[in-house]
């Protein structure tokens, strides 16, 4: 059961990604953070640059964020690589930037995953790789314990 006020949000607006941004990281000592290798909004910022960035002339991108009152506490992003399920023949999206503040309740994760998982099966993708941010030449990798292990 979902807490009162958390609801999902999906990034369609400027105002959206803001708040997608907003999320915090997972604090110091936090036990995982598997979808999130720990890049500062600073460094992703040109991730999401989608009329400059080249990636976006063969791929799409949905945010979701769980906000929990009027704060967001959970995030993620899920790509569609048109150029990948070409070249692979297989119909697979990716999952990243995933981050969630320290408090949030464990719904969050649960409400921006299922949101994510039908919307990549709303574009035809019936299975996804993570962690991977955009694709995996854009990187991949998890945070455990504020330990960085990725390619």
């Amino acid at each position: 059961m979902l807490p009162n006020m958390l609801r999902l949000i999906r990034t369609e607006k400027k105002s959206d990604w803001d708040l997608f941004h907003e999320v915090p990281r997972s604090s110091r000592g936090a036990r995982s953070s598997f979808l999130n290798r720990g890049a500062s909004s600073k460094e992703e910022a040109p991730l999401f640059q989608f009329l400059e960035h080249s990636f976006y002339r063969h791929a799409l991108v949905q945010g979701f964020v769980a906000v929990l009152e009027d704060r967001p506490v959970a995030r993620l992003a899920a790509f569609v690589d048109f150029e990948f399920v070409r070249e692979r023949k297989e119909k697979v999206g990716f999952l990243g930037f995933f981050s969630h503040a320290p408090d949030a309740p464990p719904e969050a994760a649960g409400l921006i995953f299922e949101g994510a998982r039908e919307w990549l099966s709303s574009e035809g993708m019936t299975a996804f790789l993570a962690p991977v941010e955009q694709s995996f030449w854009s990187g991949w990798g998890w945070t455990v314990e504020e330990e960085r292990f990725w390619e």
